[in-house]
């Protein structure tokens, strides 16, 4: 049992040039390539040709988004004051992020107008506990909805990557789906006309 160890710890080992060459052929163009500069442009764009193909005539329908990783940045710079389209109409009425990354603090949370909601870990090493806890001070002083749910023992990933097998990441994933869901329901019904 213990030379079956140690040959897996040798062969995890050896694998490792394998692992990092693969991370340099398929990460690196994913970063690059889906960095907030190359790709918020895309998302805006989309988001704007929704809002604006709705019928003058009628009612608007409230539009919300969710990002997760990554995409949290796209949900938080859609939810800013300068996301408008061409006549002036907010892109989303509401966002939920879970497990964001790459914001920057405060300058991405202070322009936040629109209801926002965070779901992260305290185990998260993408957003630290001493950021999470300048989020709570930054959206103390907001006046627009917000809400900060801390998942104890939760890692980066748990709202998307949860382990059916592992009860409490289900469990914290499972909350999570709660908490947007609840988000919603409460702030794009009553989503200004």
């Amino acid at each position: 049992m213990a030379n079956m160890k140690k040959a897996d710890g040798i062969l995890a080992w050896l694998m490792k040039p394998y692992y990092i060459s693969q991370m340099l052929y398929g990460g690196l163009p994913f970063l690059y390539y889906n960095r907030p500069s190359a790709s918020f442009p895309h998302v805006k764009a989309f988001v704007t040709k929704l809002r604006e193909s709705q019928d003058p005539k009628e009612k608007d329908i409230p539009v919300g988004a969710a990002g997760f990783c990554w995409g949290g940045k796209h949900t938080t710079l859609l939810a800013q004051e300068g996301s408008v389209t061409s006549t002036g109409k907010p892109l989303v009425d509401a966002v939920f992020t879970g497990h964001p990354s790459s914001l920057s603090l405060p300058a991405d949370i202070d322009l936040v107008n629109k209801p926002y909601s965070v779901a992260i870990g305290d185990k998260d090493p993408v957003l630290s506990m001493k950021e999470v806890e300048q989020l709570k001070e930054i959206f103390a002083k907001k006046t627009t909805p917000t809400e900060l749910e801390v998942y104890p023992g939760a890692s980066h990933g748990f709202c998307v990557r949860a382990d059916p097998g592992g009860e409490k990441t289900l469990e914290h994933s499972l909350k999570a789906e709660d908490q947007a869901v609840k988000w919603f329901q409460t702030h794009l019904t009553s989503a200004p006309a």
